[in-house]
C-alpha cells in the first residue's frame, strides 16, 4: 500500500506580529481515566492552580469543538479576568484562552499546568496531546468575491472567488492528514459573527497520541511552529498587512 502521503507547505520565516485573529486557543491532555474525578471533588488541584486560577466552577463543559472535551463532569478552574480557563474531566484537562497574545505566554501557561496538576492526576503519559487555534479573519462588508483573494489565499478559495457556488451563506469545509509528529484537522470557511458582520474562519486542530509527559511541551512547541506555517499559508497579503509589524521569533523552546 502506498504510503499516505504528509502536510507539504512552503517554508516561511517565523515572525511574532503585533496583532493576531486568533479568537480561542486550546491545548487538551488526555489521560487514563481516573474514575474519582467524577466522584470526588479535586482538592490537590484547585489548591495547586488557585494562584493563577482563583474562580472555581463545576458541571459547565468546555465547548471547543470536534476535537475538544465531550459532555462528562467538569472541573472549571478560572483567572480573575476570566480570560484563561483549565478543565478538567475525568479523562482529560485542557487549557483555553480568549486572549492569546504569543506563544510563549501559552507555553508557560502550560507548563504550569503540567507542573501543578498533572503530578496529581497518577500518570506519566497522556493519551493524546492536541493544540487547537481558532482564528477569525475579518471580511468588511464591502468586500467583492473577486477580492477575497487579498485576505486569504486564492488557492484555498478559488471556488468562492470565481463564483463557482454562486452566493453562498456560513461554510464548512473539512482537511484530515498527517505530519511527521502526528495528525491534523483542518476546517475553514465563512462564519457570521454574532453583530452580523463576517468572517474567514480557519480553525487548526493538531494531535497525536501516547506522549509522554516530560515530552509534552517539545511536542506542542512544535505544532506551534507547523501551525505558524498553515496560518501563513491561508492568509492573503491584506490580511498578513493587518497583523502589523514582524519582528523575530523567539524559538527557545
Amino acid at each position: 500500500m502506498t504510503e499516505m502521503p504528509m502536510l507539504n507547505l512552503p517554508s516561511v520565516e517565523r515572525v511574532q506580529f503585533e496583532r493576531n485573529f486568533i479568537r480561542t486557543a486550546a491545548c487538551e491532555l488526555r489521560f487514563p481515566a481516573l474514575l474519582k474525578l467524577d466522584s470526588d471533588p479535586p482538592i490537590k488541584i484547585q489548591q495547586a492552580l488557585r494562584k493563577e486560577y482563583p474562580i472555581y466552577e463545576i458541571g459547565a463543559s468546555l465547548d471547543i469543538g470536534p476535537a475538544g472535551v465531550d459532555r462528562s463532569k467538569i472541573h472549571r478552574f478560572v483567572s480573575k479576568r476570566k480570560d484563561w480557563i483549565v478543565g478538567l474531566s475525568s479523562h482529560s484537562i485542557v487549557l483555553v484562552t480568549t486572549n492569546y497574545q504569543n506563544f510563549e505566554k501559552f507555553r508557560e501557561r502550560l507548563q504550569f499546568l503540567i507542573d501543578r496538576a498533572v503530578p496529581e492526576l497518577d500518570t506519566d503519559f497522556f493519551t493524546r496531546v492536541g493544540l487547537r487555534y481558532v482564528n477569525q479573519i475579518p471580511i468588511p462588508e464591502s468586500t467583492d468575491w473577486s477580492e477575497l483573494g487579498e485576505l486569504i489565499n486564492r488557492d484555498l478559495i478559488a471556488p468562492l472567488i470565481d463564483g463557482v457556488y454562486g452566493l453562498i451563506g456560513p461554510s464548512e469545509n473539512t482537511v484530515r492528514g498527517r505530519t511527521e509528529v502526528g495528525g491534523y484537522s483542518f476546517r475553514h470557511g465563512m462564519k457570521p459573527n454574532p453583530d452580523k458582520s463576517t468572517c474567514y474562519e480557519l480553525d487548526f486542530d493538531w494531535y497525536t497520541e501516547n506522549v509522554s509527559v516530560d515530552d509534552t511541551i517539545e511536542l506542542v512547541s512544535i505544532f506551534n511552529e507547523k501551525n505558524f506555517q498553515f496560518f501563513h499559508w491561508c492568509l492573503g497579503h491584506e490580511a498578513i498587512e493587518s497583523l502589523g509589524k514582524p519582528s523575530p521569533k523567539n524559538e527557545e523552546r
